[in-house]
């Protein structure tokens, strides 16, 4: 698997059932039930062979019947298809079962078994999604399916884009649609920025938030894994593949520059807990330096929001990230440039920063620029904001989930 989550499944399954359980519309309409005490539901064994239920399944788990995984994933499927099958289930709930089989059900599988998919990054992706619709039905339900154009006709004028979910997501890396996980990143965002957009309200913009946040936690472990794995030092790029025309690809920045990846093999690169907060204490004393200053300010906070939130996968990101901060000087960056260099002396982090402008990463003229020059401003604001700018969709009634905002 993508993430570890351990070698208990079946442990695994039970914490996966349980959150499942806790969505809202779970309890009203997939739990225990008996249809002869129902009136109406007397014809119920006729349309469906085995009756089954998320109660049965989790008590099934726990009691140990079941012999292997895919005997578990089955039964939740037959919860879904058995409410779909039978006719007199209500259309909401029917239309729910729908979503569940469609997009849950596939990515509950994959998160217990392995990607289809060829390509490292594509594989990232499905896993991704996985995690974060396992990880928290209740708040991803939303955005599992489409919107309805003909309930909300307003919906597509008042997100001014492209209306997307995560079922077309799925059938967009499925047919290898997305040139890379940038691309794959960017459409995800997308869902939540409409959903903001749309409804406009503090409980929409807090559930997208955290949405948000969970995805770009998975993300930036994707990236960093797909780093670790690149060839010849790992590559940040995350396209399809890591060797074009029988040779290997250049380690490339996230804007598409090949001359000064944070991702080459530099010692001492991969952050621990001891150097995160050595980092913190760097950042500390920088931010105090630069409160005279908006710009250079500004810049920080931004480095200081995205190591709180596990955003730079590499010390290098951080000195790149921070290097912004006062490259836009003319003549160098001066009083804040010298109190960083010290800082990183200090805890021994000076050598990351020197190697990133050594003669063997940066050998030719053009190579031998500003950090400030190959890394693009806007995509640092762009992404350190992405947890909190991005928007919300439309407002589905929460009894009508079907309907879903996206």
């Amino acid at each position: 698997m993508l993430f570890d989550d351990g070698d208990d499944k079946f442990g695994l399954l039970q914490r996966l059932l349980q959150r499942l359980m806790g969505v809202e519309e779970m309890q009203q309409a997939f739990n225990e039930f008996h249809p002869e005490k129902i009136p109406g539901y007397h014809d119920y064994f006729t349309f469906v062979k085995r009756k089954m239920d998320l109660q049965t399944v989790k008590r099934n788990l726990k009691k140990k019947k079941y012999s292997s995984i895919e005997s578990v994933i089955d039964d939740i499927t037959l919860v879904f298809s058995n409410a779909i099958r039978y006719k007199k289930t209500p259309s909401v709930y029917q239309g729910l079962a729908k979503t569940f089989l469609s997009i849950y059900v596939p990515y509950l599988r994959l998160r217990l078994q392995a990607s289809s998919l060829s390509a490292r990054w594509q594989q990232m992706a499905q896993h991704i999604l996985a995690h974060l619709i396992t990880n928290d039905p209740e708040s991803t339900k939303w955005f599992l399916s489409p919107v309805d154009l003909k309930q909300f006709t307003d919906y597509t004028e008042k997100i001014n884009g492209r209306p997307t979910d995560y079922s077309k997501i799925k059938k967009k890396l499925e047919k290898g649609k997305y040139s890379d996980l940038q691309g794959f990143r960017k459409e995800m965002l997308r869902v939540t920025q409409n959903c903001r957009e749309f409804n406009r309200a503090a409980f929409w913009d807090k559930l997208c938030a955290n949405v948000d946040k969970n995805f770009e936690i998975l993300y930036n472990k994707a990236k960093t894994l797909l780093a670790r794995e690149g060839k010849g030092g790992g590559s940040s790029r995350l396209t399809t593949t890591a060797v074009q025309n029988g040779r290997k690809s250049p380690a490339v920045t996230d804007n598409g520059d090949d001359t000064l990846s944070s991702h080459k093999k530099i010692p001492g690169d991969q952050p621990t807990d001891a150097i995160i907060m050595k980092l913190k204490f760097v950042l500390h004393e920088l931010l105090k330096a630069a409160k005279d200053d908006s710009k250079d300010y500004e810049i920080l906070k931004n480095v200081e929001k995205r190591l709180e939130t596990n955003a730079l996968p590499m010390v290098s990101d951080f000195i790149r990230d921070v290097h912004q901060a006062y490259s836009h000087r003319e003549g160098g960056g001066g009083r804040l440039e010298k109190i960083f260099d010290e800082q990183l002396k200090k805890f021994q982090l000076i050598k990351i920063k020197q190697s990133m402008f050594d003669e063997s990463f940066s050998s030719s003229s053009s190579k031998k620029r500003s950090l400030a020059s190959a890394y693009d401003p806007n995509t640092t604001s762009s992404r350190s904001s992405s947890s909190s700018s991005l928007s919300p969709h439309l407002s589905p009634s929460p009894s009508l989930f079907p309907r879903h905002i996206t």
